[in-house]
This record gives C-alpha cells, structure tokens and sequence, in this order.
C-alpha cells in the first residue's frame, strides 16, 4: 500500500512539474490588440535584410488562429513597396511566411518546414539575400527553408514598420502570441551569426533591437531600441473614445483632418467624426466646423469614388442644420460629390 502512495505521489510531482513548466513557458513577452498599434518612430536607414525575433504561440489556440504579423509595414496596397513577416494559422501548418513587394513584384514565401504553434518559446530569422535572389528561413538557429525570390529586397520602403502587427486595416494582421524580442540587421547574417544571436544579440549592422523579457506593465507606451540608433517604437490607437474635459472659453472651432483613410478603409467609422461634433456643438461652443482636404481618397473617378463621397456626404448631413461647415477640396479628391 505505501508503495502505491509512493508511486501516486510521485506521478502527482511530476504532472505538477509538468503542468508549471507549461505555464512559465509563456510567461514574459509582449501581447498585442487589434485596436492598437507598435509603430517604429523613424525611417529605417537602410533596408532591413535579417530579422530576427523569439516568438510564443500557444499550441492551445483555437485551429482557425491566425499567427499573425511579427514585423512589417504592408499596408494591403499592392503598389506599395513593403515587406510583412506573419505566421500561418495552426490549422494550415503554423509556418513562418515572409510576403514581400518591391512596386512592381510581389512574392509570398512560405516556410513550410516547421509549425511555430509549440507552446514554447522559438527563435524565427528571416533573411532576405539579395545578392542570391533568396529568402531564408532559420528556427532556433537551424535551416529550415531557402526560397528563391523574384523580388528586389533592395527596393522594399523603409518608412512605418510595426512591431507586432503591420499597416493593414485596424492592424487586423496583429500578433496572436507573444513577442520577447525583436533585432532587425542590415546585414545577412551567417547561420553561425544567427546561433550567436540566439544567446548574445550582434551589435554589427543592427537597425533596431527591442527586448521585452522584463517588461513591468502589459501595455507600455514606448518600446525602447537598444541598438545604437535609439528608434523607439510607440503605442497607438486607432480608434479613441475618452473625451476631453471642456474648459471655459468663448468659442471654439473644430478642425476635420484628412478623412480619406476613413472613407477608403473605415467608413463604418467615418460617421463617428461629426457625430462627436454634434454631440458637443453646445458644450464646446463650436461655432464652425473646418475641412483640411483629402476627403476621399480614390482616383478613379468611378463607382469607388461614388461610394466614397456618399459616405462623407450622408456624415456632412449630420451637422449641416446646426453649424457651419467648410469642406476642403485636396489632391485625392477626384472630383466634388
């Protein structure tokens, strides 16, 4: 009988070592929402060329779970010039993809050899040679795949790269794990490189390097860069709800900004912008209401265009009764709807 407490026993330490070893295997890091976002303060100077990041994903989420973007600066525009770094969903094989545009070719490389849903920590690198027209593919220091690529790496934009997630719509394409730290070279970096990185991160041709093993809150606002170039990165929302307290003054002016990006990608939301101002015509004592242009964004001339401007038309509708509004015509405004 006491042998089989003993054994009992025993079986009961060893699930409740396993079971704390699970969960410290994801602790640290950084987590991401979709209604915020990481961006990088200022251009890169050059174009990155190794990315390097250790990721957690946990195998437990839901098979439909999308990885998510890691690092990039896609914007869902195919003319654009950018790069993304995302990882399947678990469901479809879990593996690393690099999607990269140069203006004119686009490319999806897919890194099947490996799933990143592990429920442990891994460290992904990606390398982008141009010299030998490839794309790379290293976990946890080893080859996984190398991809020959059709895209100039040289030409890719060096302007809002995001940590954690991308330029896409509401940062939809965000990080569904963690992040405990992200290095970006200018460099190839050579797979013994890479080894070295895993344990010591190099100081040669690094762009950007943010480490967020130790951080003390879950949502800071500034992801300090540890390499030379001090380019920290910091936290934004799309969207804002707290309101200002009104102050006492005789009279105030609210300024509509470029809508634009509203009427293109979120017109659910451009409504939102004069509904705030009818809801505060009184308290604020707003006696005009002035445009700064860009109302629309498309160029076509067509139905987008129609779409657009009936959208930002039946917003105008919302205060034209009650205060005097002066839209300005800008540059990607097609023609007046």
């Amino acid at each position: 009988m006491k042998r089989i407490i003993s054994l009992l026993l025993t079986a009961l330490m060893l699930c409740s070592a396993f079971s704390f070893t699970a969960n410290m295997a994801g602790e640290g890091g950084l987590s991401f929402a979709k209604n915020s976002i990481y961006m990088v303060n200022d251009d890169l100077s050059k174009a990155p060329q190794t990315i390097e990041a250790v990721v957690y994903l946990n195998k437990r989420l839901p098979v439909n779970t999308v990885g998510g973007s890691i690092f990039g600066n896609y914007r869902g525009h195919k003319a654009f010039a950018d790069m993304n770094i995302t990882v399947e969903s678990s469901i479809n094989g879990g593996y690393p993809i690099l999607l990269a545009r140069d203006g004119k070719t686009e490319q999806k490389f897919a890194f099947k050899g490996t799933s990143l849903f592990k429920g442990d920590w891994v460290h992904l690198t990606v390398v982008l040679d141009q010299a030998k027209k490839e794309a790379r593919c290293y976990v946890d220091g080893e080859l996984v795949s190398a991809i020959a690529s059709n895209v100039d790496f040289s030409k890719i934009n060096l302007f809002d790269f995001v940590v954690g997630g991308d330029m896409a719509i509401l940062n939809a394409n965000r990080f569904n794990g963690k992040i405990k730290s992200l290095a970006v070279y200018s460099d190839v970096r050579t797979e013994s490189e890479i080894k070295e990185d895993m344990t010591n991160v190099g100081k040669s041709d690094l762009m950007l390097h943010y480490d967020f093993s130790n951080l003390t809150e879950s949502t800071p606002k500034v992801l300090t860069d540890l390499s030379a170039n001090k380019n920290n990165a910091e936290y934004a929302r799309y969207f804002f709800d707290d309101k200002e307290p009104v102050t006492d003054y005789a009279f105030s002016f609210a300024v509509v900004g470029d809508t634009q990006r509203m009427a293109v990608n979120y017109p659910e939301h451009f409504k939102d912008i004069y509904n705030y101002i009818y809801d505060n015509i009184n308290d604020k004592n707003i006696e005009m209401v002035i445009g700064m242009g860009d109302i629309t964004d498309s160029f076509d001339k067509g139905e987008q265009t129609d779409k657009e401007w009936a959208i930002a038309k039946n917003a105008f509708k919302i205060i034209d009764d009650y205060v005097p509004h002066i839209p300005i015509r800008g540059n990607h405004d097609a023609r007046a709807g």
